[in-house]
């Protein structure tokens, strides 16, 4: 039987890590990479496209041309910086336009990947879907404060998971999942973590997040997670 898998965000950091990862196993014979910007892959299973998730007539169209069902929906497209005073330290710094840039870049592709692809996701009967989320948009879990917008974004992107993740799991659907990969050496957060202890690289947080999907269980959908799998307060 052929598996699908469907990496959005696929250009670089960890979800260039993942597409590496899935290409050298045998466990999916299909995979689908998805960025603005992508290449032609030298992997023969690896099919690339240029599409922009937050752009919803390209996911349609995608959508479309991908066949059968998707065992595997890997969505790792998100921004902490936005614009010039971002992300925000204090009151002072916010900006109307900046807090609907956050919401723009960090749920609205989240959204759309998972209202285009949930017929496909249906379809398989042991579907996985992965949305990278974030341990600052926590609420329960905010002792620092500041990164207004990134925060809030972020906390509304696990609503549309969990909320997703109740309708996709009535009759006994996939499995999905709002995950914190852990820090990660990419180009979201060189900036900020160039002299701190104990953050992975990305082929690392691939492997742990590969490992996660293939052991997520139904009871574990609609939570939000570490990428361990241990719980995480909303």
């Amino acid at each position: 039987m052929q598996r699908t898998a469907v990496v959005i965000g696929a250009s670089r950091g960890i979800g260039a890590a993942v597409v590496e990862l899935l290409a050298n196993s045998d466990r999916y014979q299909s995979i689908h990479a998805v960025a603005r910007t992508v290449g032609a892959s030298a992997h023969a299973a690896v099919a690339t496209h240029r599409v922009d998730a937050g752009d919803e007539a390209q996911l349609r169209e995608l959508a479309s041309r991908i066949e059968g069902p998707i065992d595997l929906l890997l969505h790792c497209v998100g921004a902490l910086d936005v614009g010039p005073r971002t992300p925000e330290k204090s009151l002072a710094d916010l900006d109307p336009a900046l807090l609907i840039a956050a919401y723009t870049r960090n749920v609205v592709p989240a959204a759309l990947v998972l209202k285009h692809f949930a017929t496909h996701l249906r379809r398989s009967s042991e579907a996985v879907a992965i949305v990278l989320s974030a341990k600052v948009g926590s609420i329960g879990d905010n002792r620092l404060g500041g990164w207004y917008g990134y925060r809030a974004a972020k906390a509304a992107l696990n609503q549309i998971i969990h909320t997703a993740a109740i309708e996709l799991g009535r009759g006994g659907g996939p499995r999905v999942l709002a995950v914190h990969p852990g820090t990660t050496y990419t180009q979201l957060s060189n900036r900020y973590v160039a002299k701190r202890a104990g953050v992975a690289p990305a082929s690392v947080t691939a492997q742990r997040l590969l490992r996660l999907a293939a052991e997520a269980t139904p009871q574990q959908s609609g939570s939000f997670v570490n990428w361990d799998g241990t719980p995480l307060p909303w």
